[in-house]
């Protein structure tokens, strides 16, 4: 009998899903106020996702694509622009592109960055609680030659519904 109840415990560990730190924010947000889009040095525009527009969020847990572990819904008024969270490594010598998620309580993070050669384009978007309020960032970058040649700054201010 032990023998059984050690293999069923051992079998519903495996099939729980690993825990991510973005589990704690699924839901649906409102914006407060204006959302931030700003840019530095050269950055080619920071119309990402509609952020300047947006007025609301959906974190969403959906393992439906590739190595996917929720969807970010950047809600318009027109509809949404989606982004994955999304952990992988797909990266050769110099050219390819990564995800890592990281994160703690009240606090998440996604970075995806593609690299070719000299060059990459790092994608930050992270959470954080703040008393009855979630920030919401988003940091993009252009690096050529290892050199930050342009970046663009978003941020929002959340209430979940």
């Amino acid at each position: 009998m032990k023998k059984i109840f050690l293999f069923l415990s051992v079998f519903m560990t495996a099939m729980v899903s690993k825990a991510n730190s973005f589990d704690q924010f699924v839901g649906e947000y409102s914006i407060v106020g204006a959302p931030l889009a700003q840019k530095s040095g050269s950055a080619r525009g920071c119309i990402r996702f509609g952020f300047d527009k947006m007025i609301g969020l959906s974190v969403i847990a959906d393992t439906e694509g590739y190595k996917q572990s929720h969807m970010l819904h950047f809600n318009v008024s027109t509809g949404w622009f989606g982004h994955p969270i999304m952990d992988f490594n797909d990266l050769t010598s110099n050219s390819g592109s990564y995800a890592k998620t990281t994160g703690g309580t009240d606090f998440a993070q996604n970075e995806w960055t593609s690299v070719s050669g000299d060059n990459s384009t790092p994608l930050f978007v992270s959470i954080q609680k703040d008393g009855n309020q979630y920030i919401l960032k988003m940091t993009e970058s252009y690096i050529e030659k290892g050199n930050n040649v342009g970046s663009c700054y978003y941020q929002a201010t959340l209430i979940k519904k």
